[in-house]
């Protein structure tokens, strides 16, 4: 952006014939950048035109080159604003005094002003509350477009999820980001991005924690209420001369602490757990139904622990039980989520389903090191974004990448010795079903394998012809084993035992039993 006789030039919406002649117009030597006001020059490098400083000019502003991802989405946005009602959006809007620049500023016919800043790098938590209280005490509500969901400790910011950041690939027509279907954060469910955009700019839109300045003082008046609260009851205790008004202070003293204890657990246990996804490049394990994974940390031993779920983890229904049905136990789901823990080669432990003492006989997870039960309502705690897919028919819908200050409590950690994952049991072979029902083997006893003569399995005349004449040569077959004086029959009425060697055989296999298991057979 840069400044001309008063006019705002955008040097993305010049055309390419004025572009090149816009040195030949009249006051070009008085053209200047719109972020510093120093003099400037139209420069076309590699197809891109933008503006720059004069050459051997000093300048104390660091004038950041802006990605084609960002410039793609500031003109979405920009257009998008253009078409509500009533909006009216400019880019490059510059603060009074040069203190801040909006990537996209949208004025209402009301004077009502929203700043909409595209953030596709990564930026501190300070940053974010420093900015918007910037654009508050200007009386303007700060809108943050993100790539992906931001987490905050204490704070809260109206952000924009768009799944698009500077490595995605360019899309035909800027419109079209407007179009991605993201899980938004400011509604709790997934919708379109531009629709996202309209509700924002509605009437109706309304930010109630207030700005970062508001928030803060929000959480200190609340902070001294506690102290007073605890001041006063430490005052009443003194006071008290009563034996059992003390012993009462004192109770109510430890409950406060372990409630203080609890609440401090509650928070560092939802803070430092992670998607599965995001510790490792491992791929969901493809199976029937999906299943949720999220690695959190064992309040005991500190060791990383696998827990899953097989309902959405966006789902708020309130009847929802905080602990878990016996469908997470089935052998099927232990098996993919063994099998997505080979796979991904991290020392993390797999949780243990436990029975928990409630009403409905419901199922818990324990560490797997120390036994500890981890909390139900600890897990139903656990954000959207503190899960993803490990299992499932087609992959993660939605690729949930943590806070970097939760990776990085997680790292810390996980450099901790970790104890050896319990090795996969040695699953037996499945019985595969045949015509005949299978029999307990025995070390002198041939077992059937048994043959399907199943009339109902025939599809035709002449395959029932064959297989009822096949019953009927097994039936003279047997019905001769049965007659052969050599063999005594068992009163069960379809083992024998061979007078000659003593071996024991069943009806069907009198053949394998003559030739190779008889020792009368073989003299």
């Amino acid at each position: 952006m840069a400044y001309l006789k008063g006019e705002r030039l955008d040097a993305t919406e010049i055309p390419h014939d004025p572009w090149r002649a816009l040195p030949k117009q009249p006051g070009y030597e008085d053209l200047v950048l719109l972020e510093c006001g120093k003099k400037a020059r139209r420069v076309t490098r590699l197809g891109r035109q933008f503006f720059a400083h004069w050459p051997k000019i000093y300048c104390q502003i660091d004038h950041k080159s802006e990605s084609s991802q960002h410039l793609a989405m500031k003109v979405a946005l920009k257009d998008r604003i253009n078409a509500c009602p009533g909006w009216s959006a400019e880019v490059e809007y510059v603060g009074p005094g040069r203190q801040w620049i909006a990537d996209v500023m949208a004025v209402h016919d009301t004077g009502r002003r929203l700043a909409f800043e595209v953030q596709l790098s990564p930026q501190t938590e300070e940053d974010y509350f420093d900015r918007s209280q910037r654009y508050a005490d200007a009386g303007i509500g700060p809108v943050w477009v993100v790539p992906q969901q931001v987490s905050w400790r204490d704070l809260k910011l109206p952000v924009i999820v768009t799944g698009f950041g500077k490595s995605s690939e360019l899309p035909e027509a800027p419109s079209d980001l407007m179009s991605r279907q993201e899980y938004q954060p400011l509604y709790l469910k997934a919708m379109c991005v531009g629709l996202c955009v309209d509700n924002v700019l509605h009437p109706s839109f309304r930010w109630e924690p207030g700005s970062p300045n508001q928030q803060r003082q929000r959480l200190l008046k609340e902070a001294e209420a506690a102290r007073q609260r605890a001041a006063a009851a430490v005052a009443a205790e003194i006071a008290c001369s009563d034996e059992e008004a003390r012993k009462a202070a004192a109770q109510w003293k430890v409950k406060q602490q372990q409630e203080l204890v609890a609440a401090e657990e509650a928070a560092r246990f939802v803070r430092l757990a992670m998607p599965a996804q995001a510790i490792t490049s491992g791929l969901p394990i493809v199976a029937g139904a999906p299943i949720w994974g999220s690695v959190v940390i064992c309040p005991k031993s500190n060791h990383s622990v696998l827990i899953w779920r097989l309902s959405d983890p966006v789902s708020t229904d309130p009847k929802e039980s905080r602990w878990l049905s016996e469908r997470e136990n089935f052998r099927n789901v232990h098996r993919h989520v063994e099998s997505w823990l080979e796979a991904a080669n991290e020392p993390v432990l797999k949780g243990k389903l436990v029975p928990v003492k409630s009403s409905g006989n419901p199922l818990g997870f324990t560490c797997t090191d120390c036994n500890h039960l981890i909390q139900g309502r600890l897990v139903r705690m656990l954000a959207p974004d503190k899960w993803s897919i490990i299992a499932g028919a087609e992959g993660p819908a939605i690729r949930y990448v943590s806070s970097e200050q939760a990776l990085q409590g997680w790292e810390s950690l996980r450099a901790r010795p970790q104890p050896k994952r319990q090795a996969r049991r040695e699953q037996k072979p499945r019985r595969q079903m045949t015509g005949a029902a299978p029999v307990a083997q025995h070390s002198d006893v041939i077992g059937p394998q048994g043959k399907p003569f199943w009339m109902t399995e025939a599809r035709s005349a002449e395959e029932i012809a064959e297989r009822q004449a096949a019953k009927d040569a097994r039936a003279a077959q047997l019905q001769a084993v049965r007659d052969n004086p050599r063999y005594h029959l068992q009163p069960n009425g379809f083992r024998f035992n061979c007078l000659d060697c003593g071996n024991v055989f069943e009806d069907g296999y009198e053949g394998i039993h003559a030739e190779s298991r008889c020792v009368a057979g073989r003299r």
